[in-house]
C-alpha cells in the first residue's frame, strides 16, 4: 500500500511563505524606496555592518561584488540623495568614507524584526497548542496505562 502524500507540504515549509509574504508587504508599505534587489542588498549590508559597530567603507562595499563600480556608485548616490544611507568621513583617516543607515531606516528595520518575531512566536504557539493534550486525556491515558500494567 502506498503511503498518503501531503499535498500541501509540511507546516514549517508553508510558514516560510507566510514570513516572506509578510516581509514583502512590509517592504512595499514602509520601504518604497527599494526598487531593486541590489538596493535591498546594499541597505542590508550597510545596516548589518553598522549593527556590529563596523561601518562599511566604500572600498569594502565595492569589494563585495554587487556589480560594476559605476552601478554601485549610482545606486549608492541615489540612496544617499534619498537620505537612506549617510556617508561620513572617518575621524582617523579623512580619505575614508564610512557608510551608515539613517536612524529612520534603523527604526523601520527594527519594526520589521519585531513583526517577524511576532509571526514566529504566534506560529510556535500554534504548533505547541496543536501538540498539547488536554489534561483529562492525559489522566485517562495514565489510568489506562496503570490498568494495563496491573
Amino acid at each position: 500500500m502506498r503511503a498518503s502524500h501531503n499535498l500541501f507540504g509540511s507546516g514549517e515549509f508553508l510558514q516560510t511563505f507566510v514570513y516572506l509574504l509578510a516581509q514583502s508587504e512590509f517592504r512595499r508599505k514602509h520601504l518604497a524606496f527599494i526598487r531593486t534587489l541590489e538596493d535591498l542588498d546594499l541597505v542590508r549590508l550597510i545596516g548589518a555592518r553598522q549593527a556590529v559597530n563596523q561601518p562599511l567603507t566604500l572600498k569594502l562595499l565595492f569589494l563585495e561584488g554587487f556589480g560594476s563600480f559605476s552601478t554601485v556608485n549610482r545606486r549608492l548616490a541615489r540612496l544617499k540623495r534619498l537620505g537612506i544611507v549617510i556617508g561620513t568621513r572617518d575621524v582617523r583617516d579623512k580619505r575614508t568614507q564610512l557608510l551608515t543607515v539613517s536612524p529612520n531606516i534603523c527604526k523601520t528595520y527594527t519594526r520589521l524584526g519585531l513583526l517577524m518575531g511576532k509571526l514566529y512566536c504566534k506560529e510556535k504557539t500554534k504548533i505547541n497548542t496543536r501538540r498539547a493534550v488536554h489534561p483529562t486525556v492525559r489522566r485517562s491515558r495514565a489510568r489506562s496505562a496503570a490498568n494495563r500494567s496491573t
